[in-house]
């Protein structure tokens, strides 16, 4: 283990000094700034609009409200990506506790576990094509993390965070 570093699931480090251990930060890949979100809504609206328009004037009017679901279900999964896109979550492992925080829909979420008896676990999901689940664990009380990554970035993060934490745990 590395002193003070915190590690991005991208994998950039970056030096880390407040606790005195390790920190990985995991969260998606969310290339849509707001700017280019509203950018896109406007966009979606003034097309719409102006197919709408011209519909109605070769007299297709019936099809004016099928787009305009349409347009309301795509500015709807524009915005729910985006929000998701937010998530966070922030593993931090120091000499005496593993302190999991989650930040999910403006929703702050905070665990905090004995270093000495943690123990982190991959498993495959019982369903074929179903990513895997990548838990800590102690005393029977599983946590799952990285539940939004793909499944190289899980391993990688599992390989990682079992490097960290004290091979005793393995044995639990």
């Amino acid at each position: 283990m590395m002193p003070h570093e915190v590690i991005v699931i991208t994998i950039h480090r970056q030096p880390f000094s407040e606790f005195g251990g390790v920190q990985f930060e995991i969260s998606p890949n969310g290339s849509l700034s707001r700017r280019n979100l509203m950018f896109s809504v406007v966009v979606i609206v003034i097309c719409g609009a102006f197919a709408i328009t011209l519909s109605t004037v070769f007299g297709l009017w019936i099809v004016s409200p099928f787009y305009g679901l349409e347009a309301s279900a795509l500015v709807f999964c524009l915005f729910r990506s985006y929000r998701l896109s937010g998530r966070r979550e922030l593993i931090t492992v120091t000499d005496s506790s593993v302190i999991i925080e989650r930040n999910y829909m403006d929703a702050e979420k905070f665990v905090n576990l004995k270093r000495a008896w943690v123990a982190c676990s991959i498993a495959k999901s019982v369903r074929m094509g179903h990513p895997s689940q990548l838990t800590l664990s102690l005393h029977g009380r599983h946590v799952e993390i990285g539940r939004f990554l793909a499944e190289p970035e899980r391993l990688q993060l599992a390989i990682q965070l079992k490097q960290i934490l004290p091979a005793r745990a393995a044995l639990i």
